[in-house]
Order: structure tokens, then C-alpha cells, then sequence
């Protein structure tokens, strides 16, 4: 995973447990809400870096969170289409 679009002059905290479930679980009941709609092909999520800096610290710790997931679900899209 590239994790790399983060400077490390940015401080981002690490995420506690109960953060990480809370945003697994809205995560799951996403995939749920989202099961009765037409699929579509995934696409990378943009980044900001201007406004990632104004966010406070925990906004940043739950955005990576979010986008490390999304971006490993792409990559994980894209071996496999490479693949077929």
C-alpha cells in the first residue's frame, strides 16, 4: 500500500481500537446500503494536502484510516482486472 501521499511533516495520530471499529463497522453497513446498486469500477480518492493540513489531528488519523482501506481495496482491484 502507498502510503507515501502523506508527509511525515504532517503529525497524524495512530487511531485507537474503538475509532478503528466504529469506522469498520460504518464501512460494513455501507457495503450493505450500497449491495443493491448497480456496481461500479473503483477509482483512486483524491487528496488535498492544503486541506488535510487544517483538519485536526484525529480528522486526520480517521481520514487515513478511511483512505488507506479505499486504496488498498483499488489496488486490489486493479491486480486482479491486470490479472483476467
Amino acid at each position: 500500500m502507498n502510503t507515501s501521499r502523506f508527509p511525515p511533516d504532517i503529525y497524524i495520530p495512530e487511531l485507537d481500537q474503538k475509532t478503528m471499529a466504529e469506522m469498520d463497522a460504518l464501512h460494513a453497513e455501507f457495503v450493505e446500503d450500497s449491495k443493491d446498486y448497480p456496481p461500479s469500477e473503483p477509482r483512486p480518492l483524491g487528496l488535498n494536502l492544503e486541506a488535510f493540513r487544517q483538519l485536526p489531528p484525529q480528522t486526520r488519523a480517521i481520514f487515513r484510516y478511511i483512505w488507506e482501506r479505499h486504496q488498498r481495496e483499488y489496488e486490489e482491484f486493479l491486480a486482479k482486472k491486470n490479472a483476467a
